[in-house]
Protein backbone atom coordinates (compact mmCIF):
# COMPACT_ATOMS: atom_id res chain seq x y z
CA UNK A 1 0.00 0.00 0.00
CA UNK A 2 2.88 2.53 0.63
CA UNK A 3 4.11 1.91 -2.24
CA UNK A 4 1.15 2.41 -4.39
CA UNK A 5 0.49 5.45 -2.64
CA UNK A 6 3.91 6.38 -3.80
CA UNK A 7 3.55 5.80 -7.12
CA UNK A 8 0.58 7.92 -7.12
CA UNK A 9 1.58 10.94 -4.80
CA UNK A 10 4.52 11.02 -7.59
CA UNK A 11 2.42 11.10 -10.83
CA UNK A 12 0.31 13.72 -9.39
CA UNK A 13 3.00 15.79 -8.69
CA UNK A 14 4.87 15.18 -12.06
CA UNK A 15 1.84 15.45 -13.40
CA UNK A 16 2.50 11.99 -15.59
CA UNK A 17 1.76 8.29 -15.13
CA UNK A 18 4.36 6.61 -13.20
CA UNK A 19 4.07 2.96 -12.30
CA UNK A 20 7.08 1.21 -11.53
CA UNK A 21 10.70 1.24 -10.51
CA UNK A 22 12.49 1.89 -14.09
CA UNK A 23 9.87 5.00 -14.25
CA UNK A 24 11.23 6.10 -11.23
CA UNK A 25 15.02 5.84 -11.79
CA UNK A 26 14.51 7.78 -15.04
CA UNK A 27 13.71 10.79 -13.52
CA UNK A 28 17.68 11.67 -12.58
CA UNK A 29 17.94 11.92 -16.28
CA UNK A 30 15.96 15.02 -15.74
CA UNK A 31 16.83 16.15 -11.93
CA UNK A 32 13.37 16.93 -10.81
CA UNK A 33 13.90 19.03 -7.84
CA UNK A 34 10.31 19.43 -6.75
CA UNK A 35 10.22 15.43 -6.49
CA UNK A 36 13.05 14.72 -4.57
CA UNK A 37 11.39 15.10 -0.97
CA UNK A 38 8.85 12.29 -2.18
CA UNK A 39 11.79 10.17 -3.52
CA UNK A 40 13.47 10.66 -0.48
CA UNK A 41 10.07 9.56 1.59
CA UNK A 42 9.46 6.60 -0.16
CA UNK A 43 13.17 5.65 -0.74
CA UNK A 44 12.35 1.67 0.01
CA UNK A 45 9.37 2.12 -2.53
CA UNK A 46 11.99 2.46 -6.07
CA UNK A 47 14.91 1.68 -4.61
CA UNK A 48 16.73 -0.70 -6.69
CA UNK A 49 20.71 -1.00 -6.98
CA UNK A 50 20.44 -3.32 -9.85
CA UNK A 51 17.90 -0.76 -12.06
CA UNK A 52 19.93 2.13 -10.78
CA UNK A 53 22.44 3.54 -13.52
CA UNK A 54 25.75 3.86 -11.23
CA UNK A 55 28.14 5.55 -13.45
CA UNK A 56 25.79 8.18 -14.45
CA UNK A 57 23.80 9.26 -11.05
CA UNK A 58 25.83 7.85 -8.44
CA UNK A 59 26.42 11.44 -7.14
CA UNK A 60 23.00 12.15 -7.01
CA UNK A 61 22.84 9.36 -4.10
CA UNK A 62 25.27 11.58 -1.98
CA UNK A 63 23.74 14.45 -3.09
CA UNK A 64 19.82 13.81 -2.08
CA UNK A 65 19.72 10.90 -0.48
CA UNK A 66 22.26 10.37 2.36
CA UNK A 67 20.00 9.75 4.93
CA UNK A 68 19.81 6.62 3.02
CA UNK A 69 23.18 6.55 2.79
CA UNK A 70 23.68 2.47 4.67
CA UNK A 71 20.74 1.36 2.45
CA UNK A 72 22.30 2.47 -0.98
CA UNK A 73 26.20 2.57 -0.50
CA UNK A 74 28.14 0.19 -2.12
CA UNK A 75 31.87 1.28 -3.03
CA UNK A 76 32.06 -1.65 -6.02
CA UNK A 77 29.59 0.27 -7.77
CA UNK A 78 29.86 3.69 -6.73
CA UNK A 79 31.20 6.05 -9.18
CA UNK A 80 34.34 7.63 -7.49
CA UNK A 81 35.98 9.36 -10.68
CA UNK A 82 32.81 11.55 -10.73
CA UNK A 83 31.45 11.28 -7.03
CA UNK A 84 33.94 11.42 -4.83
CA UNK A 85 33.37 15.14 -4.13
CA UNK A 86 29.91 14.43 -3.19
CA UNK A 87 30.83 12.22 -0.76
CA UNK A 88 33.51 14.09 1.03
CA UNK A 89 30.71 17.32 0.81
CA UNK A 90 27.12 15.28 1.41
CA UNK A 91 28.29 11.89 3.20
CA UNK A 92 31.09 13.33 5.95
CA UNK A 93 29.09 11.62 8.69
CA UNK A 94 29.47 8.21 7.23
CA UNK A 95 33.37 9.13 6.29
CA UNK A 96 34.72 6.01 8.70
CA UNK A 97 31.91 3.77 5.99
CA UNK A 98 33.02 4.88 2.60
CA UNK A 99 36.39 6.53 2.83
CA UNK A 100 39.18 4.28 0.63
CA UNK A 101 42.36 6.36 -0.31
CA UNK A 102 42.51 4.01 -3.11
CA UNK A 103 39.36 4.56 -4.57
CA UNK A 104 38.51 8.30 -4.01
CA UNK A 105 39.32 10.77 -6.84
CA UNK A 106 42.46 12.66 -5.45
CA UNK A 107 41.93 15.32 -8.15
CA UNK A 108 38.94 16.74 -5.82
CA UNK A 109 40.73 16.35 -2.28
CA UNK A 110 40.24 19.70 -1.21
CA UNK A 111 36.50 18.94 -0.65
CA UNK A 112 38.39 16.41 2.22
CA UNK A 113 39.91 19.18 3.80
CA UNK A 114 36.41 21.46 3.34
CA UNK A 115 34.30 19.03 4.59
CA UNK A 116 36.17 16.26 6.29
CA UNK A 117 38.43 18.28 8.82
CA UNK A 118 37.59 16.66 11.49
CA UNK A 119 38.87 13.18 9.94
CA UNK A 120 42.03 14.99 8.72
CA UNK A 121 44.74 12.25 10.82
CA UNK A 122 42.64 9.73 8.10
CA UNK A 123 42.84 11.39 4.98
CA UNK A 124 45.40 13.63 4.72
CA UNK A 125 48.38 13.14 2.42
CA UNK A 126 50.47 15.85 1.18
CA UNK A 127 51.79 14.10 -2.33
CA UNK A 128 47.90 13.28 -3.58
CA UNK A 129 46.08 15.74 -1.95
CA UNK A 130 44.93 18.72 -4.30
CA UNK A 131 47.00 21.76 -3.23
CA UNK A 132 46.06 24.01 -6.14
CA UNK A 133 42.12 24.05 -4.98
CA UNK A 134 42.92 22.95 -1.50
CA UNK A 135 45.40 25.27 0.48
CA UNK A 136 42.83 27.83 1.39
CA UNK A 137 40.57 25.08 3.14
CA UNK A 138 43.46 23.78 4.66
CA UNK A 139 44.40 27.07 6.15
CA UNK A 140 40.61 27.88 7.09
CA UNK A 141 38.92 24.44 8.35
CA UNK A 142 42.62 22.53 9.48
CA UNK A 143 44.47 24.67 11.20
CA UNK A 144 44.62 23.26 14.26
CA UNK A 145 46.70 20.98 11.70
CA UNK A 146 49.16 23.51 10.56
CA UNK A 147 52.38 21.76 12.01
CA UNK A 148 51.36 18.68 10.24
CA UNK A 149 50.54 19.98 6.43
CA UNK A 150 52.04 23.19 6.00
CA UNK A 151 54.64 22.94 2.96
CA UNK A 152 55.59 26.32 1.65
CA UNK A 153 56.85 24.68 -1.98
CA UNK A 154 53.29 23.28 -1.99
CA UNK A 155 50.88 25.64 -1.07
CA UNK A 156 48.95 27.86 -3.53
CA UNK A 157 50.25 30.83 -2.09
CA UNK A 158 47.17 32.45 -4.38
CA UNK A 159 45.26 31.42 -1.19
CA UNK A 160 47.53 33.28 1.42
CA UNK A 161 44.51 35.20 2.84
CA UNK A 162 43.70 32.19 4.66
CA UNK A 163 46.76 32.14 6.42
CA UNK A 164 45.87 35.82 7.22
CA UNK A 165 42.51 34.91 8.41
CA UNK A 166 42.74 31.78 10.65
CA UNK A 167 46.78 30.91 11.17
CA UNK A 168 47.90 33.75 13.16
CA UNK A 169 49.51 31.38 15.43
CA UNK A 170 51.74 30.12 13.26
CA UNK A 171 52.53 33.72 11.21
CA UNK A 172 56.30 33.03 11.62
CA UNK A 173 56.21 29.73 9.86
CA UNK A 174 54.20 30.49 7.24
CA UNK A 175 54.95 34.56 6.45
CA UNK A 176 57.50 35.51 3.57
CA UNK A 177 56.82 38.78 1.66
CA UNK A 178 58.26 37.81 -1.49
CA UNK A 179 55.15 34.79 -1.85
CA UNK A 180 52.21 36.04 0.10
CA UNK A 181 48.99 37.84 -2.38
CA UNK A 182 49.85 41.24 -1.55
CA UNK A 183 46.16 41.94 -2.74
CA UNK A 184 45.08 40.42 0.58
CA UNK A 185 46.79 43.51 2.40
CA UNK A 186 43.38 44.19 4.62
CA UNK A 187 43.76 40.60 6.12
CA UNK A 188 47.05 41.09 7.07
CA UNK A 189 45.75 44.43 9.20
CA UNK A 190 42.60 42.73 10.52
CA UNK A 191 44.24 39.69 11.61
CA UNK A 192 47.96 39.98 11.73
CA UNK A 193 48.06 43.48 13.63
CA UNK A 194 50.42 41.90 16.46
CA UNK A 195 52.69 41.13 14.10
CA UNK A 196 52.73 44.42 12.05
CA UNK A 197 56.42 45.26 12.52
CA UNK A 198 57.58 41.72 10.95
CA UNK A 199 55.24 42.43 7.42
CA UNK A 200 54.77 46.31 6.95
CA UNK A 201 56.01 46.89 3.61
CA UNK A 202 55.04 50.16 2.16
CA UNK A 203 56.16 49.47 -1.40
CA UNK A 204 54.03 46.07 -1.42
CA UNK A 205 51.23 47.23 1.27
CA UNK A 206 47.73 47.65 -1.23
CA UNK A 207 46.79 50.81 -0.86
CA UNK A 208 42.77 52.38 -1.02
CA UNK A 209 40.06 53.72 0.81
CA UNK A 210 39.43 50.34 2.69
CA UNK A 211 42.81 49.06 3.74
CA UNK A 212 43.51 52.70 5.27
CA UNK A 213 40.36 52.62 7.23
CA UNK A 214 41.85 49.23 8.76
CA UNK A 215 45.20 50.54 9.22
CA UNK A 216 43.27 53.61 11.46
CA UNK A 217 40.89 51.17 13.30
CA UNK A 218 43.63 48.21 13.82
CA UNK A 219 47.03 49.50 13.91
CA UNK A 220 46.79 52.94 14.96
CA UNK A 221 49.56 52.75 17.72
CA UNK A 222 52.30 52.24 14.50
CA UNK A 223 50.76 55.35 12.67
CA UNK A 224 54.18 56.61 12.79
CA UNK A 225 55.35 53.74 10.44
CA UNK A 226 52.12 54.17 7.51
CA UNK A 227 50.84 57.31 7.71
CA UNK A 228 52.73 59.11 5.56
CA UNK A 229 52.90 56.17 3.25
CA UNK A 230 49.16 56.18 3.11
CA UNK A 231 49.23 60.17 2.62
CA UNK A 232 52.04 59.60 -0.23
CA UNK A 233 49.93 57.02 -1.59
CA UNK A 234 47.48 59.25 -3.45
CA UNK A 235 44.36 56.82 -3.17
CA UNK A 236 43.26 58.81 -0.15
CA UNK A 237 42.98 62.58 1.11
CA UNK A 238 45.07 62.93 4.89
CA UNK A 239 43.39 61.21 7.54
CA UNK A 240 43.04 62.89 10.57
CA UNK A 241 42.90 60.86 13.73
Amino acid sequence: MKCKKFFTKLSEHLRKPISDKREVISLFESCISNALQLLNDYFDCWWDPELFDWKEYSGYLAWYFCSHFEKWWNPQKYNWTTGSFLLAAECNKHFKIWWNPNRFNWDQSHYLAAYCYEYFDDWWDSNRFNWRYGSASLALKCYQHFLKWWDPRKFNWKASFALAQTCKKYFKYWWDSTKFNWSYSDMLVKHCSDYFKLWWDPDRYQFNSNTVRYLFKYCRKHKHLWYFHAVGSNVVRPLKG
